[in-house]
């Protein structure tokens, strides 16, 4: 870094002076002096540090601009270089000095600095099309970030995700609008109907929903109707998708018994088989499927929330601000049969 640009000042002096050079104060102000009585002007390097000296040949302290970049002087009057906090903001000067603004990468962390310097802190940016989210240290977030009560996800270049995403083999929904995650009953534009666990978590296999058991596929489907799982029919509710269990019902004409735990009956008296009357398909059950009564120990919850499922969960959502992602949004939250 070359700033040697300076304009000499001469001293006027009696023959018999002998003027010594370095620095000179004169009053509140510091100069420094050459060894032919010039003071420096402009940009001055004094071993590894530098300093700036205005058109008088004072040193400069505080803000500068100089050829359109603007650097900070300590109270020494030292070029500062890296975070610097002036009043409430933090500022970043770059090696040669300079203000940093936009994005930047400081030690394998990225940060956003705003036209006049200050750091972004806690809140959104939008670059593009993409939103990013900057922490109260300024650090770019990824990964999975509680805002105003929502949980959203970051990718590992800070991009928020939306939609259907796979973390770390689990499947998630993140409100199109706004990145919300959303919880508990969820219905797509193809009239499937899915639940996702207080954590997010897109459920398959049996779930006991408000004492109701409903069975997921490996899409995470509802499915109703008859369903045939592990070499057992079940019928699931056409409408609300609800198992039936300790009850007989007539379906299609015809009754039908199903025990506590929701497995068909078949009739010791010649009334309705399952297998004469071939009701539905099998269902292709994972290889750990458990049956209802059983015991099914909780997945590990991705962000932490609580563990409880009720259908009177509702969806992230709403209106948000002007300066975070998305705005007034109607998410497809809705209990089967509602």
């Amino acid at each position: 870094m070359m700033f040697m640009a300076f304009v000499p000042v001469p001293i006027q002096t009696s023959a018999a002076t002998t003027l010594k050079a370095g620095w000179v104060k004169n009053g509140d102000s510091w100069y420094y002096r050459k060894d032919d009585g010039f003071y420096y002007k402009g940009w001055l390097q004094v071993g590894d540090k530098y300093y700036y000296m205005d058109t008088d040949g004072v040193m400069k302290t505080g803000w500068v601009k100089f050829n359109n970049s603007w650097y900070y002087l300590d109270s020494d009057g030292t070029m500062h270089t890296g975070f610097k906090k002036v009043g409430d903001k933090w500022f970043y000067l770059a090696g040669d000095g300079k203000m940093v603004t936009g994005w930047k990468q400081i030690n394998d962390t990225y940060y956003y600095f705003n036209s006049d310097g200050e750091m972004r802190a806690n809140g959104w940016k939008q670059s593009n099309d993409d939103w990013y989210f900057l922490g109260s240290d300024g650090k770019m977030v990824t990964g999975w970030k509680e805002i105003a009560g929502k949980w959203r996800y970051f990718d590992e270049n800070g991009v928020m995700l939306t939609g259907w995403q796979q973390i770390k083999n689990r499947i998630y929904y993140l409100q199109e609008s706004d990145g919300a995650m959303l919880t508990g009953w969820l219905q797509d534009a193809n009239k499937n109907y899915y639940w996702m666990k207080s954590s997010g978590e897109m459920v398959t296999d049996w779930r006991k929903i408000d004492d109701s058991w409903y069975y997921f596929d490996k899409e995470g489907h509802m499915v109703t109707g008859w369903q045939k799982i592990d070499g057992k029919y079940y019928f699931l509710d056409r409408t609300t998708g609800k198992m039936a269990a300790d009850t007989t019902l007539t379906i299609d004409g015809k009754s039908y018994t199903f025990d506590k735990d929701g497995v068909y009956q078949e009739s010791k008296s010649g009334g309705a088989s399952v297998s004469d009357s071939a009701p539905g398909t099998e269902a292709a059950a994972p290889g750990s499927s458990e049956a209802p009564g059983s015991s099914k120990p909780e997945e590990e919850e991705a962000p932490g929330a609580k563990k409880t499922e009720s259908a009177s969960q509702s969806a992230p959502g709403g209106n948000s601000s002007s300066d975070v992602p998305g705005g007034s949004s109607t998410p497809h939250v809705v209990a089967p049969g509602a």
